[in-house]
């Protein structure tokens, strides 16, 4: 088991017992296998770039455009093959004290943003593409298309699957959301944003609304795979319509995406839990040091 005691036996935050996951802080084999792999990530893409770079410099700005994708696509690929959290990492600067115009002083837990290294592979890949078939065009592609310097096919296969990459790329932008969890004496607010459509959509539950908080699972079936992603089911005493999120709530309950969450699921599902079973004690989520509670080290019990 684990303890949040963030300032030992002085501190102002009660000790929730939470189920600590064994093993969850990366090794220094870890920590060296995950530097090795940037290190082979920079240095594969890195040596074709520079000199891409050196040949199209002062040449073909083109050149540079395509040379510039490539680092953004492989910088993206990275992101995607990398863990949360590799270097074991305690405290987020996405756990903070908040304070609210309508809902005074208290918690504010931002997500991952896990559609970044999408839009970098797409962007990357968008701007090689399209930058070599306008040198092929211009007769200046230098080393974008060394296998097409003289085909229009392979040139015009180029442009399709950058003008693919690019209308996707569109689509991330449009449909990316950025999700957020915070927490107040009087309850409980989820935060969706869509920032290009410009649309808010959130949920706020009084804690006197809360039946129970639960552990839940979200689903995602793909590539032939299921995947399971941590929630917190958030149980109403009250059904609420319309349901917001088809995929995560129901009428009986709204879902908060842990996975998404910076913050250690275990320990966020135990708070809530002791907030939701002691009133008394949810004055402390307006205190501005209250995120050391959520972001404390675990130590043994």
């Amino acid at each position: 088991m684990g303890l949040t005691n963030p300032m030992g036996s002085k501190s102002p935050f009660p000790t929730i017992e939470f189920a600590r996951v064994a093993d969850a802080k990366p090794s220094v084999g870890s920590k060296l296998s995950f530097a090795g792999l940037v290190a082979v990530f920079i240095a594969i893409p890195g040596m074709w770039v520079a000199i891409l770079i050196s040949d199209g410099i002062g040449k073909s700005p083109v050149v540079v455009v395509g040379a510039c994708g490539v680092i953004v696509g492989s910088l993206g690929l990275l992101l995607m093959i990398c863990p949360p959290n590799p270097w074991g990492r305690k405290h987020s600067a996405r756990i903070r004290h908040h304070l609210d115009a309508t809902h005074g002083s208290g918690i504010s837990i931002g997500a991952r943003d896990i559609m970044l290294p999408i839009v970098l592979v797409l962007a990357g890949g968008a701007a090689y593409a399209i930058a070599a078939w306008v040198g092929w065009k211009l007769g200046d592609a230098g080393g974008l298309l060394p296998l097409s310097k003289t085909s229009s096919g392979g040139a015009t296969f180029v442009l399709i699957v950058g003008l693919i990459l690019a209308g996707a790329l569109i689509l991330v932008f449009i449909a990316r959301m950025r999700t957020s969890l915070e927490l107040y004496p009087a309850g409980i607010r989820r935060m969706m944003v869509y920032p290009v459509l410009r649309r808010l959509r959130e949920q706020f539950i009084e804690w006197d609304e809360v039946d129970s908080i639960e552990q839940g699972v979200h689903r995602q079936s793909g590539s032939g795979a299921t995947i399971e992603l941590s929630l917190i089911d958030v149980r109403l005493l009250s059904p609420r319509t319309p349901v917001q999120r088809r995929d995560w709530d129901t009428p009986e309950k709204v879902a908060l995406p842990a996975y998404l969450l910076d913050c250690d699921p275990h320990r966020l599902l135990a708070i809530m839990r002791f907030l939701k079973d002691h009133p008394e004690q949810r004055h402390l989520l307006a205190r501005p040091d209250a995120p050391i509670w959520f972001t404390a080290e675990e130590k043994a019990s």
